[in-house]
């Protein structure tokens, strides 16, 4: 994914940008910034999981294994895009009809499926052995009840990258730019002007 987006900035003649990316997007993000850090003026990571490596906090699996059910199967559906939306929120009455059918229609164009079907046959590309790497300036967004990744992946990234600080959101899932939004914003903002 990071060359995707480094396609992208070349072909809008981008050479230097701010990365907000949540989950797989925040890997994308990373990779980016390890491959070409003269590209990356600051990156916000926010829930992401570029490593498996876990020593203490089992991995929360609600979130990712609902991803993987999502496709899976039948293929999507309205009511697993519902499963799956609750299980990235803490409070699963922020999840309208609305938003479920946003997310269900841009998951499943046939752009979507392909790109789904394309990641769920590769593994996972694990950057445990590049985090110390990252010397591009890096705000790491978690929050507390995160059923799409471990806490404890965050505070690695944090003591492993060269240039980093870390927000935790209280009573906040997988989408904390969803459920925390104002502060959210602000906090990125100030992070930006830093």
């Amino acid at each position: 994914m990071s060359g995707i987006l480094e396609g992208f900035l070349d072909a809008l003649g981008i050479d230097k940008v701010d990365i907000v990316g949540n989950s797989m997007g925040g890997q994308a993000g990373l990779k980016l910034a390890l491959l070409h850090p003269e590209r990356v003026k600051h990156l916000v990571i926010i829930g992401s999981q570029p490593t498996n490596a876990i020593t203490v906090q089992a991995q929360p699996l609600e979130a990712l294994n609902n991803i993987v059910k999502y496709y899976g199967g039948e293929g999507p559906t309205l009511e697993k895009m519902q499963r799956l939306a609750e299980s990235l929120v803490f409070d699963a009455s922020r999840i309208t009809k609305e938003t479920v059918k946003e997310r269900y229609d841009a998951s499943t164009t046939p752009d979507a499926l392909d790109q789904a079907r394309r990641r769920m046959n590769q593994p996972r590309a694990d950057l445990y052995f590049e985090l110390e790497k990252n010397t591009v300036s890096t705000l790491i967004v978690w929050g507390i009840e995160d059923k799409g990744g471990a806490l404890e992946v965050g505070l690695l990234m944090l003591g492993r990258f060269q240039n980093a600080r870390m927000h935790i959101f209280q009573r906040c899932g997988h989408w904390k730019q969803v459920e925390h939004r104002d502060e959210f914003d602000d906090l990125v903002l100030q992070f930006f002007k830093s």
